[in-house]
C-alpha cells in the first residue's frame, strides 16, 4: 500500500499520497540511511538524480515529513532542511538560498563572507544535519564559470565546517559536476540513479504492474470506480508515461477534472494525455481503442526519454 508522508490538503486523488515502489523506494531507503547515519554523527553526501517525474520531489517530501522541526530546550531544531539550488550558483547565492531553507533572516547590507556566516550561523542553531539541494544540476550547467566552480568547491567545505550530510538532487546531468571536481567526488557517495521503468525489463515492468495498482487501490477506496481491461492497460499506461511514474501521477490527476461521474476509463484518460502530456514519444493516442502499440515502438521511445535524461541504457 501506499505511504501518507504529507498532509492531505490536495483535492486531487492522484496527488493524495506518496506511492513507494520500485526503484524510487530503493532511493528513498537509501536517503533515509543517509539521513539515519548523519544524526549518528557521520558525514556523507549523496547524489541522487533521476530524470524529471521520476519521484525526487516526493523523496524530498518524505524526509521532511519523516524528521520534522521539534523544539528542543526551547528552540526549533530542523534535523533536514530542502534548499533549492540557485539558477546562477556562487558563494552568495548559495548562502542566501540555505538561509531562506531555514526560514531565515538575513541581515541588511551584509557582504558575502558575512552572509555565508550567517548563514553557517543559522545551520547550527537550528541544529541541521542533512541538507537536500535539490536542482543540484544547475552547477555542473554553470560550472566554467569560475564562481559556480567556487560554488561547488563550497558544498564540501559546508559539509565540513558545519558537520552536516548532503543530499544533492537534480537530473543526470548533474553527474558532469562530480566529473569535474575531483574533491567533491572523492567525498561523494555512488550516485544513487533513478531510472523510468524499461518496457523490455520483466522485472521494471512487474514494479511499474504493483505500482499502478496501488494508485487504482487509492482510487477504489476513495468510491471511484475503475472500468480499464487490465489485459491491455499496462501497455496503455506505459506508453502514456513511458516509465516515469511522475507522469503517471500527471495523467491520473487531470482525469479526474470535471470527472462527476467517478469512473476512470479509456475516454477520461485518452481526453487527459491529450490535455497533460506535451512530450508525445509515441504516435497517436494510447487510450484510444483503435491504437495499437508495439514493442519495438516502447523500447524504442524509452530509449529517447533515457537520452533527453543524459541516462545510459541500464542492463536488463
Amino acid at each position: 500500500m501506499s505511504q501518507s508522508k504529507t498532509p492531505l490538503v490536495l483535492s486531487k486523488i492522484a496527488r493524495s499520497e506518496v506511492f513507494f515502489h520500485g526503484r524510487l523506494l530503493a532511493a528513498y531507503e537509501r536517503a533515509k540511511r543517509l539521513v539515519e547515519e548523519s544524526l549518528a554523527g557521520d558525514l556523507q553526501i549523496l547524489p541522487l538524480l533521476g530524470s524529471t517525474r521520476t519521484g525526487k520531489t516526493e523523496i524530498a517530501q518524505a524526509l521532511l515529513a519523516d524528521y520534522p522541526a521539534t523544539m528542543v530546550n526551547g528552540g526549533l531544531c530542523k534535523p533536514v532542511i530542502r534548499v533549492s539550488t540557485p539558477p546562477e550558483p556562487n558563494k552568495r547565492s548559495m548562502a542566501l538560498a540555505i538561509i531562506r531553507g531555514l526560514d531565515g533572516r538575513v541581515l541588511n547590507k551584509s557582504g558575502t563572507d558575512d552572509l555565508y556566516d550567517q548563514a553557517c550561523k543559522q545551520l547550527r542553531v537550528a541544529g541541521v544535519k542533512v541538507i537536500i539541494f535539490d536542482e543540484i544540476q544547475h552547477l555542473s550547467e554553470n560550472y566554467k564559470n569560475q564562481q559556480a566552480r567556487r560554488a561547488a568547491d563550497l558544498l564540501k567545505v559546508l559539509s565540513d565546517e558545519c558537520r552536516i550530510s548532503l543530499l544533492l538532487m537534480g537530473l543526470p546531468v548533474a553527474e558532469r559536476l562530480f566529473g569535474q571536481n575531483e574533491q567533491l567526488r572523492e567525498r561523494s557517495l555512488s550516485p544513487e540513479l533513478i531510472y523510468p521503468y524499461a518496457w523490455a525489463s520483466p522485472a521494471d515492468l512487474e514494479e511499474f504492474r504493483v505500482a499502478v495498482e496501488l494508485v487504482f487501490e487509492v482510487y477504489r477506496e476513495s468510491g471511484w470506480r475503475i472500468q480499464l481491461d487490465a489485459d491491455d492497460m499496462t501497455r496503455r499506461l506505459y506508453a502514456a508515461c513511458l516509465g516515469r511514474f511522475g507522469r503517471l501521477i500527471d495523467l491520473f490527476s487531470h482525469a479526474e477534472t470535471h470527472n462527476v461521474a467517478r469512473v476512470i476509463d479509456l475516454k477520461c484518460l485518452a481526453k487527459s494525455y491529450e490535455h497533460c502530456i506535451a512530450s508525445k514519444l509515441i504516435a497517436g493516442n494510447p487510450f484510444l481503442p483503435a491504437v495499437s502499440i508495439s514493442d519495438n515502438e516502447l523500447n524504442q521511445a524509452y530509449v529517447k526519454v533515457l537520452r533527453e535524461a543524459h541516462l545510459d541504457m541500464p542492463k536488463l
